[in-house]
């Protein structure tokens, strides 16, 4: 979905700025537990940090219908390297401002 997308990496920019953007990461899973049906029109999107790995990061992002949750989706993300073909640790920095962020 793509509001789902956007809540992450909207909570991504204003956390991590120029340290970390969404082109710096690769989706490495996705899952998503429907708790009811969802209908075209306006939804509502909540995401939270709710894993720092070593170059990881999971969010969740819960959306809304009708002021009703309707979907609860994980997204998990890695930092790629140079050449996007394997993951590289996050840095001290980047690390650092998510951690402002990851709910506990």
């Amino acid at each position: 979905m793509e509001c789902s997308v956007e809540a992450w990496n909207s909570l991504l920019v204003s956390t991590c700025g120029d340290l970390l953007s969404a082109g710096d990461l690769g989706v490495v899973d996705v899952s998503a537990q429907f708790t009811r049906e969802l209908f075209v029109g306006d939804v509502r999107a909540e995401a939270s940090l709710i894993r720092l790995g070593v170059s990881s990061v999971s969010f969740r992002v819960v959306i809304y219908q009708e002021e009703m949750a309707g979907a609860d989706i994980t997204i998990v993300l890695a930092r790629l390297a140079d050449g996007r073909t394997r993951s590289t640790p996050l840095s001290p920095e980047q690390r650092a401002a998510l951690e402002t962020i990851l709910e506990k």
